[in-house]
């Protein structure tokens, strides 16, 4: 079992955490170490939702070619869920496989605020926080997860934006980083800037 190291935070989490095994004000991202149980879950959450969409009919901007897209934002969700727990912040999820109807338009809802969350697949070449135009929840706030290599290891948890901060971002259309459709983007390093990941969870421990 890993533990948090290399505090500047006068002992501000004590917890012992699965997955987290740094979070520091001066590095601004903490970094999460990723287990198989984390994969296995994002994993089986793909399938039955990539089937329920195809049996139901439910209209969403995700196609089967899209499928490991799908994953690596679930991975996500799962990331941000167990580091919730692990530091013990009460929160409600929309799990995936609840009925589509009766799911709510956020990932989370945490201390009275709603989260999103958004991955960035793990290449060189993905180096932006993007959120599609279309799919805009207005949530509060909205969290950025990088993954960090091939093997699917390790994430930072780079930071967050506020819901007014994400709708002042520059739109890229038929341009990069969004070439299929409008999107909202940042720089990572530009979100860890604004709010790094100790202020986050600082936020939703108080």
């Amino acid at each position: 079992m890993s533990q948090i190291k290399e505090f500047d935070t006068k002992d501000f989490f004590k917890v012992l955490p699965l997955g987290l095994v740094e979070i520091r004000e001066t590095l601004g991202y903490a970094v999460y170490k990723i287990d198989k149980e984390i994969l296995l879950m994002a994993k089986k959450d793909t399938d039955l939702l990539m089937q329920r969409y195809k049996d139901e009919a439910i209209s969403r901007d995700w196609k089967p070619n899209q499928k490991e897209t799908m994953f690596f934002g679930l991975l996500g969700e799962q990331i941000f869920k167990a580091t919730l727990y692990e530091l013990k912040i009460d929160y409600q999820y929309a799990e995936p496989m609840y009925p589509h109807e009766l799911r709510r338009p956020h990932d989370f809802e945490c201390k009275g605020k709603t989260i999103q969350v958004k991955t960035t697949q793990p290449t060189e070449r993905y180096k932006n926080l993007t959120i599609k135009v279309a799919e805009w929840t207005a949530s509060d706030i909205t969290v950025s997860i990088k993954l960090i290599d091939k093997e699917l290891t390790k994430a930072y948890i780079i930071g967050f934006l506020t819901k007014e901060e994400v709708e002042k971002l520059p739109i890229a259309n038929n341009e990069y980083p969004c070439f299929y459709a409008p999107c909202y983007y940042s720089p990572l390093t530009e979100v860890t800037e604004r709010h790094p990941a100790y202020e986050l969870f600082k936020i939703l421990k108080e």
